[in-house]
């Protein structure tokens, strides 16, 4: 019975208390194995039920403790056998090990974005080599996200949408109050920002230096967006209306008119023909 809450569902627990020399006899007192225990695991994540939260937290604590015990390659071998993914406690449910942090975020990032609860907190060696990390890169965060709207496999309700658009803005004006002038160019290999797109179940995310947005200096001139396409064999995506000027500035995307004069430069190049002296 004491290893109810490690392999309760998957192998017979005995009811009653026995004495010593008869769970040794039959082997009861020995620890469950490894594949026994991640099969209960499974079993608790596939049936979490949102009433019983303080139950799932006692037994996957118990859990996590006897997964500490073994090998950390045996246990991931054995959750990868069993498709086993989202297997860690972030006091709501259940996430992957790349969702779930040490540390918490500036902002309520869910579902994109966990934190492990102090009370598992002992287990953190057990975590840390599953590949837990102690806060987000909000970078891989926005790739994340990107992958998730465009795989289609979850809700793509307007509401989703909003609440994704309003966790990619949040995060792009976290940077830019953090970037600095000689990590930028890192940063903007890694970034992706929401733009503008008809559909709205849809969020529609680009690499930044496929991004660009209307400056200043661009609706001063009375350019159409149309005198860009038009001399542009690149694709180019308008930032979303969202994301404030002064953010797609600081993080370096590149401008309209900056994108209209190099257009023009290139036209030049390739269409002079006579000699200039």
């Amino acid at each position: 019975r004491k290893f109810a809450h490690l392999v309760g569902s998957v192998v017979p627990v005995v009811a009653v208390e026995a004495c010593t020399e008869v769970q040794e006899a039959f082997g009861w007192s020995s620890p469950p194995e490894l594949d026994s225990v991640v099969q209960h695991l499974r079993q608790a994540v596939q049936t979490f039920d949102g009433k019983e939260k303080a139950a799932f937290m006692e037994t996957t604590d118990s859990i996590y403790g006897m997964l500490s015990t073994y090998p950390v390659e045996d246990v991931k071998a054995c959750l990868e056998k069993h498709e086993v993914h989202n297997w860690i406690w972030h006091g709501d449910g259940f996430a992957s090990a790349s969702n779930v942090f040490f540390n918490d975020a500036f902002m309520d990032l869910t579902p994109y974005v966990y934190c492990i609860p102090w009370e598992l907190r002992q287990h953190q060696g057990l975590f840390t080599d599953m590949g837990v990390s102690d806060k987000c890169d909000l970078p891989l965060i926005l790739q994340m996200m990107k992958e998730r709207n465009e795989s289609g496999g979850e809700d793509c309700s307007e509401s989703t949408v909003k609440r994704d658009l309003h966790i990619a803005v949040s995060i792009l004006n976290e940077l830019k109050s953090h970037v600095s002038e000689d990590m930028l160019p890192e940063l903007q290999e890694r970034l992706y920002l929401p733009v503008h797109h008809n559909n709205h179940t849809q969020l529609k995310m680009a690499p930044l230096l496929d991004c660009t947005y209307s400056d200043v200096e661009w609706i001063r001139q009375g350019y159409e967006l149309q005198d860009l396409e038009e001399g542009s064999d690149d694709p180019f995506f308008l930032v979303h209306p969202n994301v404030p000027v002064s953010t797609s500035e600081a993080l370096g995307v590149p401008t309209l008119m900056s994108r209209m004069l190099d257009a023009e430069e290139m036209d030049f190049s390739f269409g002079q023909t006579d000699s200039l002296t």
